[in-house]
């Protein structure tokens, strides 16, 4: 039986079991919270500073206290991985509005919450064949801000997981706008495109695009819906998922429905970025044990 994981909360550390926030935390009755994910490569955190310098925007966005340090979470993550006997991790840090008894107190001291878990094992056809999409109108709401509010994208793969996607494309005024839970790309020749307004800025699209870079055209735009029969190529990326090709939007097949040469290049490119550490180099944060 798998041990009970470890957690961190508000300065304690202790078993999945044993961890608990107040029934009267503004996280749970209101939904006012924000969080950042990220994983490791080589016991590592991927870009640490960039993700830590967006829970701190997305926090102050909210008007949340923010005052822990980036290495004060440095240190909070690797000893939950050493207490966990993590090689790897998938890292979450959630902060919230904390306990307040009468509905909105915001001056109630936030609470912080650390987990390190292992990584998602995605099937390998999800990287070989790639997957289908679904796309929903979905107005935007503090669209930079990682709040914990996914209740839209939620919803959506229910629907998404009924007509066999596994991800949802947030649209909205005929304008793409990004996935449930990840970043868009698309080709058009060897023009690699990507959404550039009221869209999460993820981690994971920035070290694409840096590695792009000098191998494509590249343009960060509006990208209306209409151009869906257009594109070549289709990928989404995300900290968890990497690089998934989409074959199918909607009732849309990209091009022949096959995962393409841009994008198995752009695969192969972010494959020897992050195994290879190439990435420590852009990522001044990164601080290992």
């Amino acid at each position: 039986m798998q041990n009970p994981f470890i957690a961190y909360i508000n300065g304690d550390y202790v078993s999945q079991y044993q961890a608990k926030i107040s029934v009267f935390d503004l996280g749970l009755t209101r939904g006012y919270g924000v969080f950042d994910f990220f994983r490791t490569y080589q016991g590592i955190p991927f870009y640490f500073e960039d993700h830590f310098n967006r829970l701190k925007k997305s926090a102050k966005m909210l008007n949340l206290d923010f005052s822990i340090t980036p290495e004060n979470l440095n240190s909070i993550i690797f000893f939950l991985m050493k207490k966990n006997k993590q090689k790897e991790a998938a890292i979450k840090v959630i902060l919230t509005g904390g306990e307040a008894l009468h509905s909105f107190n915001l001056d109630a001291r936030p609470t912080l919450i650390v987990t390190t878990l292992p990584l998602a094992m995605y099937p390998k056809e999800y990287f070989t064949d790639g997957v289908k999409i679904i796309s929903k109108e979905h107005p935007p709401f503090l669209a930079e801000c990682k709040t914990l509010n996914y209740i839209p994208a939620l919803v959506a793969m229910q629907e998404a997981k009924s007509l066999g996607a596994l991800e949802v494309l947030f649209t909205h005024k005929n304008q793409i706008l990004e996935c449930g839970t990840s970043n868009f790309f698309a080709f058009k020749n060897d023009t690699l495109i990507t959404p550039s307004r009221d869209i999460i800025f993820g981690i994971t699209r920035k070290a694409i695009l840096k590695i792009a870079k000098g191998h494509f055209d590249i343009e960060e735009r509006n990208v209306s819906k209409d151009e869906i029969n257009t594109f070549d190529e289709v990928f989404i990326s995300a900290s968890n998922k990497e690089i998934w090709p989409v074959r199918q939007i909607d009732e849309t097949l990209v091009k022949n429905g096959k995962v393409g040469p841009n994008t198995k290049k752009i695969m192969n490119l972010f494959k020897t970025y992050t195994e290879n550490l190439l990435w420590l180099e852009d990522s001044v944060g990164a601080v290992s044990t």
